[in-house]
C-alpha cells in the first residue's frame, strides 16, 4: 500500500530529512520533555522498564509507578530474582496484567542467558518475552544510542496525519507502511533525540483529539509540511479503527468477611484475565455463588447484593455485583483451609497484594468502614 501523499510526492525523503527531523528536533530543544524519571542516565533496563509501562498508559499515570517500581528493583537483578506476586503487587491498578508477567519473564531470561546485559542486536531483543520491535527500537536508540527507528501510538498518530495515511494501523499493510516511513525519516545522527521528539509531539500537541496544531505554547513544528493540517482534514486522521461489537460478559464476586476483619481471596490462574493476581471468589450467576458457599461453610449469613458495577477491558465490558456474605472462620470446611488458592487476609495486607483494579476499589471501601 502507498500513500496518497506518496503517490504525489517523489520527494517524501529530502522533506523528511531535511525538514521534519530538523525542525522537530529544534522544537525538542525548547519544548520537548526532559525531566521524566527514565531519561535520566537512561539505561537499558530503565528505559525497557519505562516503555513498557507507557504501552497503552498515559505518561502521568506511569511515573509514579515506575518510581515505585525501580526503588523495589533497582536492576535487572533485582527483578529477576523477585517473586511474581511482588511484581504483580506493584503493578496493581495499572492494568494489562500481561506486561508485569513479561516483565518478570523477560528479567530472568536476560540474566541467565545474557549475565544481565540487554542483547544489542534488534532481533534479540525482539525475541525476548513482552518486547515487540517499537520497545527494540527504543531500548536500542535511547540506551544504546543506537539509529534505531521506534513507532509506538504517538509517532503512528503523528506519521499518519503527516503523510496522510488512509486506513487504521491494525490493518497489517497500513502498519508496514507506518514503519517505512519511520525508517526513512528517523535520522542516523541523533537518534535517541528524534525518537523522544516524536513521541512527545505525539504526546503533547498532536494529540488523538483536539491536537494543537497552532497553539502557541508550542506550535507544532511539522504544520508547514503536513498533509493532513493543509488539506484540513486533521480531524480525518489517523482513521478510525473499524468497530467490532462490544462483548458483554457478567460476573458475581462473593465478598467473604469474618469476624476479625478479615476476607477471603483466591489466586487467579497464571493466565488469562488478571492472571496470577488476587481476586473474590468469582461466578457466573448466583446459583453457583450458593452452591459454593454449601461446600465452603457450615453456616453464613448473606448482607448484600450490591447494586449493578462495570469494569471496562480492552475486547469486553464486565458487568459485575458483589453479594457481601458474614462467615466465621469456625464455620469454614476443612478443604477450604487447605487449598493453596484462597486465603483470608487481613484488610490492610490484601491491599499490599496484586489485585485488580475493582477489587482493590471494594477493599478500599471496606477498610474506611
Amino acid at each position: 500500500m502507498v500513500s496518497h501523499l506518496a503517490n504525489k510526492n517523489k520527494t517524501i525523503k529530502k522533506i523528511s530529512q531535511n525538514e521534519l527531523s530538523t525542525a522537530l528536533l529544534t522544537w525538542a530543544k525548547e519544548f520537548g520533555r526532559h525531566h521524566l524519571p527514565w531519561q535520566s542516565n537512561p539505561t537499558a533496563y530503565s528505559v525497557w522498564v519505562s516503555e513498557v509501562m507507557l504501552q497503552q498508559t498515559q505518561v502521568t499515570t506511569v511515573i509514579p509507578y515506575y518510581q515505585k517500581f525501580l526503588i523495589n528493583f533497582p536492576s535487572i537483578h533485582a527483578l529477576a530474582s523477585a517473586e511474581l506476586e511482588q511484581v504483580l503487587a506493584l503493578w496493581s491498578g495499572l492494568g494489562y496484567y500481561a506486561r508485569a508477567r513479561n516483565l518478570h519473564r523477560c528479567a530472568k531470561l536476560v540474566v541467565e542467558k545474557y549475565n544481565g546485559n540487554f542483547p544489542d542486536s534488534i532481533d534479540k531483543l525482539e525475541n525476548l518475552p513482552g518486547i515487540g520491535r517499537s520497545t527494540a527500537g527504543a531500548i536500542a536508540s535511547l540506551a544504546m544510542n543506537k539509529s534505531t527507528p521506534i513507532l509506538d501510538g504517538n509517532c503512528k498518530r503523528v506519521y499518519a496525519r503527516y503523510f496522510m495515511i488512509k486506513g487504521h494501523y491494525s490493518k497489517a499493510s497500513v502498519l508496514r507502511e507506518l514503519w517505512q516511513l519511520a525508517e526513512q525519516v528517523t535520522p542516523q545522527k541523533n537518534t535517541a533525540e528524534f525518537n523522544q521528539a516524536i513521541m512527545d509531539l505525539g504526546s503533547m500537541v498532536c494529540t488523538r483529539t483536539k491536537p494543537l496544531c497552532l497553539e502557541k505554547e508550542y506550535h507544532c513544528p511539522l504544520s508547514k509540511n503536513c498533509a493532513a493540517y493543509n488539506h484540513k482534514r486533521i480531524s480525518e486522521f489517523p482513521h478510525k479503527k473499524p468497530k467490532k461489537k462490544v462483548k458483554v460478559k457478567s460476573a458475581i464476586f462473593v465478598v467473604v468477611k469474618n469476624q476479625e476483619n478479615e476476607t477471603l481471596l483466591t489466586k487467579r490462574a497464571p493466565q488469562g484475565i488478571w492472571g496470577g493476581l488476587w481476586s473474590f471468589p468469582q461466578f457466573d450467576n448466583e446459583q453457583d455463588c450458593y452452591d459454593w458457599l454449601t461446600n465452603n461453610f457450615t453456616q453464613y449469613k448473606m448482607l448484600t447484593l450490591s447494586e449493578p458495577k462495570q469494569h471496562t477491558f480492552t475486547h469486553f465490558v464486565l458487568n459485575y455485583r458483589e453479594l457481601n456474605i458474614q462467615a466465621s472462620v469456625n464455620d469454614m470446611i476443612t478443604t477450604l483451609n487447605e487449598s493453596n488458592n484462597e486465603t483470608w487476609f487481613p484488610v490492610s495486607d490484601a491491599l499490599q497484594l496484586g489485585l485488580p483494579t475493582p477489587i482493590k476499589k471494594s477493599l478500599l471501601l471496606i477498610e474506611r468502614n
